[in-house]
């Protein structure tokens, strides 16, 4: 008797009745609402809370990271697992406020157009001689500039050296450029921080009225800066820390008018106002890792507006003359607007937390010494927006030839 062999069938077939038969195809795996098919399970897309948050923007865009991306930046914070409801809750909202509240480039804008307008006002300082035609002038400055915030970041300061050079083409009207290089600190909140470099330029023409007592400058100024350092941020249960670059570049054309008005011999008020518009453009960022936030390609329209005064004090000493003068000043911002991220791979943007005061009062007070063509004076003025400080010092020396 011979035995028949063995029907063997390929992959994807089955035997039936001696005949190999194409196997049945599995209906495809439907998931509910808020579910999504991850490695063949269909899984919630939820933090298994109902979340009562004050910061609805920000957790939407988490929520959406996670949907699209698969990975939940608040996973660890939403887990029931170890802790109540309600502290998970708490856990979310704690995360959500150090990300909207305290959050490294939330004042980006602020801290570019305070070092912008540390750099202008040093050129002015530079240019507040009116030379008499084929005369020379040439300015070395060293200044610092330490900024206090209430939100975002904590401080920033800068260090600048600037170069200055000046020429009377008439008596009446004189052209100078300044240069300047600095280096920038941003110091954030759970030692997150921002150091780098920024470069100067600035081009101005000052003409003279009323025998020069009236001077009107003008000019336009260019600032770059580029940064680079970390963000961390912890609520004890999510903890990331990402490498960030930040570049932005900052562009003003700005105009002055001061008046030189003598009281006595010795004595001379110079009151002033001024006005600049600036642009600030920011590169994109983007975090890498679980957690990332990423902020777009950021331009702001800003114009400053200033009054101010000085009583400028001289008296002959030696062979030079000696001065000292007392400043007062307001500056009044308007057109800065919040910084907006997303969770790395959301379409969900929340605006970051910034200092919404756009005004600040100054105060200063400096001395000098002009001998045989040199002038050296040193100042400090520090400037008040609302419990902020903005302290500034100076230290400038000139040789007209």
């Amino acid at each position: 008797m011979v035995r028949k062999a063995k029907l063997v069938c390929k992959e994807g077939t089955h035997e039936v009745n001696g005949k190999c038969v194409k196997d049945a195809t599995p209906e495809p795996l439907v998931c509910e609402k808020e579910q999504k098919l991850i490695k063949g399970v269909c899984t919630t897309l939820s933090t298994r809370i109902k979340v009562k948050t004050p910061y609805i923007d920000a957790y939407n865009s988490a929520i959406s990271s996670w949907k699209n991306t698969d990975t939940n930046p608040l996973q660890n914070s939403a887990s029931i697992k170890d802790k109540s409801k309600e502290l998970a809750n708490k856990a979310i909202n704690d995360y959500l406020d150090k990300v909207v509240n305290e959050n490294i480039y939330a004042e980006l804008t602020s801290v570019g157009l305070d070092s912008l307008h540390n750099y202008r006002t040093t050129t002015l300082k530079i240019a507040d001689k009116m030379l008499r035609q084929g005369e020379v002038y040439t300015t070395a400055v060293i200044s610092g500039n330490s900024s206090e915030y209430k939100t975002g970041v904590k401080s920033a300061s800068s260090t600048t050296f600037m170069l200055g050079a000046s020429y009377g083409i008439k008596d009446d009207l004189t052209a100078g450029i300044s240069i300047g290089s600095g280096k920038e600190h941003v110091s954030g909140y759970q030692s997150s921080e921002l150091k780098g470099t920024s470069m100067y330029i600035s081009p101005y023409i000052e003409k003279g009225f009323d025998e020069n007592r009236l001077l009107w400058t003008s000019g336009i100024s260019y600032e770059k800066i580029n940064l680079d350092g970390e963000r961390h941020i912890s609520n004890g249960y999510d903890t990331y820390s990402f490498d960030i670059d930040v570049n932005s570049s900052m562009f003003s054309i700005y105009s002055q008018l001061s008046y030189e008005k003598d009281l006595t011999e010795n004595v001379k008020w110079i009151p002033q106002t001024a006005v600049a518009y600036n642009v600030f453009d920011m590169g994109n960022i983007r975090e890498k890792g679980i957690g990332g936030l990423s902020l777009d390609t950021k331009k702001q329209h800003a114009t400053d507006l200033n009054i101010g005064q000085t009583i400028q004090f001289s008296k002959n000493v030696g062979n030079g003359i000696l001065s000292t003068g007392l400043e007062m000043d307001y500056t009044h911002t308007f057109g800065k607007d919040n910084m907006t991220a997303y969770f790395n791979g959301s379409n969900n943007v929340f605006d970051l937390s910034r200092d919404n005061t756009n005004g600040k009062f100054g105060i200063g007070a400096n001395i000098g010494y002009y001998s045989n063509g040199f002038d050296i004076k040193a100042g400090l003025k520090n400037s008040f927006r609302n419990s902020n400080n903005i302290l500034n010092a100076t230290i400038k020396v000139d040789y007209k030839y």
